[in-house]
């Protein structure tokens, strides 16, 4: 099946060759829906040794994954099925897992949360690929969302001061969906002081992550971003440079395709 096209013939066959697998599953037959949505997500091809990047699109992956979130309406399953999909080993069952992930982070207590955060750390830890920890951190932006993620929020500021890129760079990765989306305005200071907290560090994927999250405020809060940006000015360091640089410019860009338009500050 060629995932570059998706038909309506081929959308038609993808969601109900994911509903009958799924349907009717138990605890027990997992494992073999998780086998059978791993061959389903790379469909005909082998593993190539030394390949990065994905073998299919994202866009046929999220066709599987909507289908089964509809079919699958028990969150523990659903767990166990995005832990063996993760289990799978390649990064297409990996970024199916992500997408199918969001509705089983949905908790009513702390000690639920708590789980839910240290879950996606461990996953978070055994992919590097960047459409696989986007993945998990739009997933998390749901959670958040709904009003229930201060844990979140402060596992990540936690988690930014590790070594570890990937854990760094999560809150601000998870601050750039709700902020492209347009929702969440009251989480522009956390997402700020995030971002100033990460200057220091002098790692390139930082400076980009920080970059991204800026610009996914750009449409709906370019005052706060120019603000922020008048902070930056005066650090110290090639990220804070990077970062002054890249958004100025896009600024700067803006405001010539609008001569008339003024530059709120």
């Amino acid at each position: 099946m060629d995932s570059s096209k998706l038909t309506k013939e081929k959308r038609k066959a993808l969601r109900k060759a994911s509903v009958e697998i799924v349907k009717g599953r138990n605890d027990e037959t997992i494992l073999d829906a998780a086998r059978e949505l791993a061959d389903l997500a790379v469909p005909k091809k082998k593993e190539e040794p030394g390949r990065t990047g994905l073998r299919v699109s994202k866009e046929y992956i999220t066709e599987i994954a909507m289908s089964v979130r509809k079919t699958m309406r028990n969150k523990e399953r659903m767990r166990l099925l995005v832990t063996a999909l993760w289990s799978a080993g390649h990064d297409e069952a990996r970024l199916l897992g992500a997408l199918i992930l969001a509705p089983s982070l949905v908790a009513r207590d702390e000690e639920t949360e708590t789980a839910n955060i240290a879950y996606v750390r461990e996953l978070l830890l055994q992919t590097k690929n960047q459409l696989v920890l986007d993945a998990l951190a739009e997933a998390v932006s749901d959670e958040v969302e709904a009003g229930r993620g201060s844990s979140w929020m402060d596992s990540m500021n936690a988690w930014a001061k590790e070594s570890e890129i990937r854990l760094q760079t999560f809150g601000l990765s998870m601050y750039g969906h709700l902020f492209s989306r347009g929702l969440s305005p009251e989480k522009l200071f956390d997402a700020f002081q995030l971002a100033k907290r990460l200057l220091p560090t002098e790692d390139p994927e930082v400076a980009k992550a920080i970059v991204s999250m800026l610009v996914s405020c750009l449409k709906k809060h370019e005052p706060a971003v120019v603000r922020f940006l008048a902070k930056v000015e005066h650090e110290e360091g090639e990220t804070a440079e990077f970062v002054w640089e890249e958004i100025s410019g896009r600024l700067d860009a803006a405001q010539e395709a609008q001569p008339d338009a003024e530059l709120v500050t």
